[in-house]
């Protein structure tokens, strides 16, 4: 039996300080069919987690991460493509850039790529992305990331908060040194909506 997962791929942009967004991405990831074979647990034994992280490493787990590792590279480089053309206009502002999962990933994958305009003022808040499911394919500039202020954050109910070893940079990423899992902020839903 097949199932079908969809990864949310929305993207916020706000100036800082302001509440509305000035623009807002919607980018439809593709389905991919996962298969009970998909979800073993031999296919994640990559992501290093650790026997009390395996142990919470539920069926739905696998086959939210499997919609990461399905993603094709040229998918997200068409996404990352456009999102880089959107933001390039905006490069004299003061912005607040607000993205979840493959959200997440895209943003990353636009920062890592060394297209979006450097030293600007722009802040970028991902939430509940598993580090360590990002490609290192998709890093052409390592020192990219450096011009850009970079918050992980994780619900606390969120598919990643059982799993600190996946909100650990991977060693590939090159902010192992800044990021450490002592620096990411648990956010609460309740006063995230507030």
């Amino acid at each position: 039996m097949a199932n079908k997962k969809n990864l949310c791929a929305d993207i916020q942009v706000k100036k800082q300080g302001r509440k509305k967004a000035i623009k807002n991405f919607k980018f439809n990831l593709p389905e991919k069919e996962i298969t009970i074979a998909d979800t073993l647990m031999s296919e994640f034994s990559h992501l290093g987690l650790s026997s009390i992280e395996k142990n919470k490493l539920s069926r739905q787990h696998r086959e939210y991460f499997c919609s990461f590792k399905f993603l094709k590279e040229s998918e997200i480089k068409k996404m990352r493509a456009a999102l880089v053309r959107d933001l390039k206009p905006f490069k004299d502002e003061s912005l607040v850039i607000s993205a979840s999962e493959g959200g997440a990933l895209i943003c990353l994958a636009a920062i890592f790529s060394g297209e979006l305009p450097q030293n600007v003022d722009w802040r970028f808040e991902l939430e509940e992305l598993a580090l360590p499911l990002f490609p290192k394919e998709l890093i052409k500039n390592y020192s990219a990331a450096q011009s850009f202020e970079i918050t992980f954050k994780y619900h606390e109910k969120g598919f990643i908060k059982p799993f600190p070893s996946l909100r650990k940079a991977p060693g590939y990423m090159g902010l192992e040194d800044e990021y450490d899992i002592s620096d990411f902020r648990d956010v609460d839903p309740r006063k995230s909506a507030a």
